[in-house]
Formats: C-alpha cells, sequence, structure tokens
C-alpha cells in the first residue's frame, strides 16, 4: 500500500530540463509572407557569373540523350549463376536483381531516373505520391 502513496516529488530526481533557448517567436502573418533576407548570402555558393543556367541545362541534356547504363556483370561463377536462377524468390526480391528500367527524355528534359521498391502495395502507393 506504501508504495501507491509515493510522493511526487521522488519523480523530480528523474526529471531532465532543458536549459531555456531563445526562439524567435514569428506572427502567423509573418510566417505566410515570402522571405526577404539576404538571399545572395543563400546562393553565393551556386551561383556561378561566367555559366549561363539555360545555357548549362540545354548542354547537359545533349549530352544525357542516348546515353545507356552498361548491364551489371554477374559475381558468381556460371553453376552458381544457374543454381540461384532456379530458386524461386519473391517478385519484389527478384526485381532487385534485375538491371534498372532507362527511359529515353521525351521532351530533351532531363530527368531522375526513380525506382521504388516494396514489399507492400499499399507502401508503394504511398511512396509514388511523392516522387
Amino acid at each position: 500500500m506504501a508504495s501507491y502513496l509515493r510522493s511526487p516529488f521522488g519523480l523530480t530526481k528523474r526529471l531532465r530540463v532543458a536549459p531555456p533557448a531563445p526562439i524567435q517567436a514569428r506572427t502567423v502573418y509573418q510566417s505566410r509572407q515570402p522571405w526577404h533576407g539576404n538571399q545572395s548570402v543563400v546562393l553565393e555558393h551556386q551561383r556561378d557569373a561566367s555559366v549561363d543556367f539555360d545555357d548549362f541545362m540545354s548542354q547537359t541534356a545533349q549530352e544525357a540523350r542516348g546515353v545507356t547504363v552498361p548491364a551489371r556483370e554477374p559475381f558468381f561463377s556460371p553453376e552458381i549463376q544457374r543454381e540461384l536462377e532456379a530458386l524461386r524468390l519473391p517478385r519484389s526480391i527478384h526485381l532487385n536483381y534485375l538491371k534498372p528500367l532507362k527511359r529515353t527524355p521525351t521532351h530533351g528534359v532531363p530527368a531522375a531516373d526513380l525506382q521504388l521498391r516494396s514489399y507492400s502495395v499499399r507502401n508503394l502507393e504511398f511512396f509514388a505520391d511523392f516522387a
């Protein structure tokens, strides 16, 4: 019965409180306004005055057109490779060993090759919403 009637002050031995940190409070109105700070400092390391961004992107798109990645060579000897191919793997695991799908750019715009693999279709649909 005495264990149920513990003093609440005994809990303070294990309680840790972080020191107060100064927080810059912003109103809802301020948080919805665009940032008008010194943007040149943020973008200084990304910007190069000698390179035009549009020209750079068009050159990159020209270079990326028609590029194919060579297939991976198998890591195992041929007899071990045949034994591995004879094993039945789940489809989601088997796809990890296949060569990634490559699509040619249709509009000349470089895009990321994104491949989503999941053990659950539900998770895959969730991932695809953000892709």
